[in-house]
């Protein structure tokens, strides 16, 4: 993905309305929990397009894939201006069964995407083993995982409970195969609360240096970023740091722990001093069974060390 030119997977968007269709055939009924704890009934429908809308509290949302909405799969992922495309379309649809009572729609969900390249396809593998073995760090939530949504790809996502997550996966797997080899994908899903936090939160709030720096700092946020280190270059990192032998020891078992485990954090989390061990390996890095010290990048992918 060019530097400044963010791409998109799915958008939902939305607001108040005025007034409810639900006299139509097609209507799903649930209820669903609101922020202030209320249950209210929700409906839900698929329009013609493929788009789904929801209706819960007075409000309605349309959500879909961007590019599998205008183009029918959802590879690559589509530039920002096709989500204003998207959006107008699912909202022109959804107006025979609601009447939004705002002209400019608010934005709920902002998936941002990366298509990541990388030597092969073997190395997807491995570059998503490897960042599962980061400790978890502040109130991220982590799973790692063959996700059957996605034709078990192998799938690697950190998220809050509200604010948005971040999620590495195999594309060619998730694509049934479709999809180019070799190509890792980032998608970072963005909430309400996080939009707003960095100044969208309407559909003409839609701007390519927001949407792009939001991208750029929810890959950054799930450590995606992290240097992923042979042994020797691991254990020059300790080396050069100014600690204590028996520091060095510990952080080093403790990094072969992760990394041969696939991700213990949860078991040390009581102790304070396994917290600055945690911390360590987010300054210096993982420790990777690959050949040669490798990190991802944003924008050109995976990057080998000189």
């Amino acid at each position: 993905m060019p530097n400044g030119s963010p791409t998109i997977d799915t958008v939902r968007v939305g607001g108040p309305v005025e007034a409810v269709n639900i006299g139509a055939p097609g209507w799903r009924m649930s209820v669903e929990n609101t922020q202030a704890g209320i249950s209210e009934k929700a409906r839900r429908r698929q329009l013609p397009s493929g788009a789904w809308l929801d209706v819960v509290a007075g409000r309605a949302w349309v959500e879909a894939s961007v590019p599998k909405l205008l183009r029918g799969v959802n590879y690559p992922a589509a530039p920002l201006p096709d989500v204003v495309e998207a959006a107008t379309m699912m909202l022109e649809e959804a107006s025979g069964f609601v009447r939004f009572s705002e002209g400019d729609p608010l934005v709920n969900r902002l998936d941002v995407v990366s298509d990541l390249p990388l030597e092969d396809q073997m190395t997807v593998g491995t570059v998503i083993s490897t960042l599962a073995a980061l400790p978890v760090m502040g109130a991220q939530s982590v799973t790692h995982h063959l996700d059957p949504t996605r034709h078990k790809a192998q799938t690697l996502s950190k998220r809050t409970k509200s604010a948005g997550s971040g999620t590495l996966y195999d594309k060619l797997r998730e694509s049934g195969n479709e999809a180019a080899r070799g190509v890792l994908r980032f998608e970072g899903r963005e909430r309400r609360r996080s939009l707003r936090a960095a100044g969208i939160e309407r559909l003409s709030d839609l701007d390519p240096v927001l949407v792009d720096l939001v991208g750029r700092e929810r890959f950054k946020w799930c450590g995606f970023d992290t240097p992923m280190l042979t042994d020797q270059d691991f254990w020059q990192h300790l080396l050069d740091a100014r600690m204590y032998d028996r520091t060095r020891l510990q952080v080093y078992g403790f990094a072969c722990a992760q990394r041969d485990l696939g991700g213990i954090s949860g078991l040390f989390e009581a102790r304070r001093s396994d917290y600055r061990w945690r911390k360590f390996l987010h300054e210096f890095g993982v420790l990777t069974k690959a050949d040669q010290s490798m990190r991802i990048d944003y924008d050109e992918g995976l990057v080998m060390a000189a």
